[in-house]
């Protein structure tokens, strides 16, 4: 599930084996609808034939749906105890994350994870820049020329750059003291 709090939209993740076993029992989507990677699904999410809300839902792959509903706490709380009662799991955002990207690299990975909890666009700019350049980039060459000495020199010196960005990806606390 997206964030906690209250938005404009909320998307609950389902993901497995039994996914679209679970999503047919609760989801009525509008006719001639089929899950289908890549397609989006306009309907209803459905608990003894009471409307919870209208949602759409897109087919991310084999096994793989995001339920995009309306942002409201108790909305998203009510679809997740349905989810629940029908065999589904909850599992945390990072999960989530890795799972999308279990056919990727680690440092894809933990570039998505880092992103949610960026505070400004240049650190998700900073960030996505790592996977295909960047730190990705430097993984592949240490794979390509393993030599020790070098690595552990690289790795540290990005290890004290990165020191120098922590406050831009991070945020940073800032007091100001003395009269107003």
């Amino acid at each position: 599930m997206s964030g906690k709090g209250s938005g404009a939209i909320a998307t609950i993740a389902l993901h497995g084996g039994e996914a679209e076993s679970i999503l047919e029992k609760i989801f009525e989507p509008k006719p001639n609808s089929i899950f289908e990677t890549g397609k989006i699904l306009l309907g209803r999410i459905q608990s003894a034939n009471i409307t919870i809300d209208e949602v759409i839902v897109g087919c991310r792959g084999k096994d793989y749906f995001a339920i995009h509903c309306h942002g409201n706490p108790l909305i998203t709380a009510d679809i997740m105890r349905l989810l629940e009662s029908r065999g589904a799991e909850p599992v945390n955002s990072e999960k989530i994350i890795a799972i999308s990207c279990e056919d990727r690299n680690s440092i894809t990975a933990e570039a998505t994870i880092a992103t949610a909890d960026a505070k400004t666009l240049k650190a998700t700019k900073l960030i996505m820049h790592q996977v295909d350049k960047g730190l990705g980039k430097t993984a592949a060459e240490w794979k390509n020329n393993p030599d020790f000495e070098i690595t552990k020199a690289q790795a540290q010196e990005i290890l004290r750059r990165s020191k120098k960005i922590r406050p831009l990806l991070f945020g940073a606390k800032i007091v100001l003291i003395g009269p107003p």
